[in-house]
């Protein structure tokens, strides 16, 4: 099982629990890939090249389409976020092919 976790926040401030969640990365990478979006970097902020785990902006259907594993059929999702993510999220799942089933509101 691998557990592939985009993670959105405005600020990297706003990260919940960063420091856990890069341990238990850093701990099972084979099993547990993150990638922070954040939308309102602070000026030198983690938005370097190098830093790979973080992608300047929102969640967009594309990059779902590039970090989620291609194993569809077998692919379970969760949502979480204020209402305007949450339809987006799912407007950009469905075009991607998955099924309803596949993805659960929290």
């Amino acid at each position: 099982i691998t557990v592939s976790f985009l993670y959105s926040n405005k600020t990297v401030e706003d990260i919940l629990l960063f420091d856990q969640l890069e341990d238990l990365e850093n701990k099972y990478s084979d099993y547990i890939k993150i990638k922070y979006c954040v939308t309102q970097f602070a000026e030198g902020e983690a938005n370097k090249p190098e830093n790979k785990c973080f992608h300047n902006g929102r969640i967009t259907k594309e990059l779902i389409e590039e970090y989620l594993p291609n194993h569809k059929e077998q692919t379970k999702i969760g949502i979480c976020g204020p209402l305007r993510f949450n339809r987006a999220m799912k407007k950009n799942l469905l075009e991607l092919g998955y099924d309803k089933s596949q993805y659960h509101l929290f």
